[in-house]
């Protein structure tokens, strides 16, 4: 029974890694377009040409890998985004001082 129990826990958690690749897929154009990279340079990213990008982009048939490459991809233009909403915030004083204190306890000041 113990071992049954545990191919349960471990066919759910298969089944919940599956569902979030699958919405992962399905809304990788729209973070492709929200990034503002060019199609060209994610498709030299991954080695593909442009006409292949452009088919895997259109029948969201990307590799495992292609799809995690993308996304670290676009994790490294999401925190290009948070340094420069930071430092905006940080040059216009809209953070308080123990926001100000948070930053530097995380290192952030030194980015910024």
């Amino acid at each position: 029974m113990y071992v049954q129990k545990m191919n349960m826990v471990s066919y759910n958690y298969m089944q919940e890694v599956v569902t979030d690749y699958k919405a992962i897929v399905k809304n990788l154009n729209e973070m492709i377009k929200k990034s503002g990279y060019k199609s060209s340079f994610i498709a030299n990213t991954l080695n593909l040409s442009p006409s292949a990008f452009y088919m895997k982009r259109r029948t969201n048939s990307f590799t495992i890998d292609e799809v995690d490459k993308i996304i670290e991809l676009l994790s490294v233009f999401e925190d290009q985004k948070l340094v420069a909403q930071l430092t905006d915030m940080l040059e216009n004083e809209s953070v308080n001082y123990n926001e100000k204190d948070l930053f530097n306890l995380v290192g952030l000041n030194e980015k910024l």
